[in-house]
């Protein structure tokens, strides 16, 4: 008998070098920190509304407040007008000025006709919206009024007044009117005009009585 063909061996495969080790890639730099605004020289706390609870930030000295997009502080409320009111620092106080509102300001529920300074804590309407009225800066406290609740107007310095006219001089004293002269009476002449008629009739009767 023939001997059996013999079996192929499969072909040795080599095994794979193993990868270049990499060289490890540095993390990114963290990302600088954005600066952050101006500080906030005010804040209004929403008491009531869509935005109850959210605190408005006021970091300008003047600061439109109103519906519309344009405002420095927005209130989305249908009963703010589109532009509702202005809010100013002057010297250290802040006053709330109403810009014709449909519905009208309120500080401490009192309506703003005219310029009205804001005291720490005071309650602010705006339409149907409330809010409260907090300064931050430095100034706000010394200078606000103490309270609103009163309406009470800024008092802005009265104007220098005029020097006092001096005093007149003292009246010369008053110099008493002379004394009426004493009129003669008619009595003296009279005896006068006797004693001469009676020596002009006693010449006459010398001769006869000689």
């Amino acid at each position: 008998m023939a001997p059996p063909p013999p079996v192929p061996q499969a072909p040795v495969v080599a095994a794979p070098s193993p990868p270049p080790p990499q060289t490890p890639v540095a993390a990114p730099p963290p990302a600088p920190p954005r600066p952050a605004g101006p500080p906030a020289l005010a804040k209004f706390v929403v008491r009531s509304g869509p935005q109850k609870g959210e605190r408005l930030l006021v970091r300008v000295p003047i600061v439109n407040i109103g519906r519309a997009d344009y405002n420095d502080l927005i209130l989305t409320d249908e009963s703010v007008s589109s532009q509702h009111a202005k809010l100013t620092r002057r010297e250290g106080i802040w006053i709330l000025t109403d810009l014709g509102s449909t519905n009208g300001t309120l500080v401490d529920g009192e309506r703003v006709e005219e310029d009205v300074p804001l005291a720490p804590g005071c309650f602010v309407r705006f339409g149907d919206i409330q809010l409260v009225f907090e300064p931050t800066d430095d100034d706000a406290g010394v200078n606000a009024p103490k309270a609103t609740r009163a309406m009470q107007a800024v008092k802005l310095p009265m104007p220098p007044s005029a020097p006092a006219a001096p005093p007149p001089p003292p009246a010369a004293p008053a110099v008493p009117p002379p004394a009426p002269e004493k009129k003669k009476g008619w009595f003296p002449f009279v005896i006068a005009a006797f004693l001469l008629n009676a020596s002009a009739v006693l010449d006459a009767l010398a001769p006869h009585l000689r």
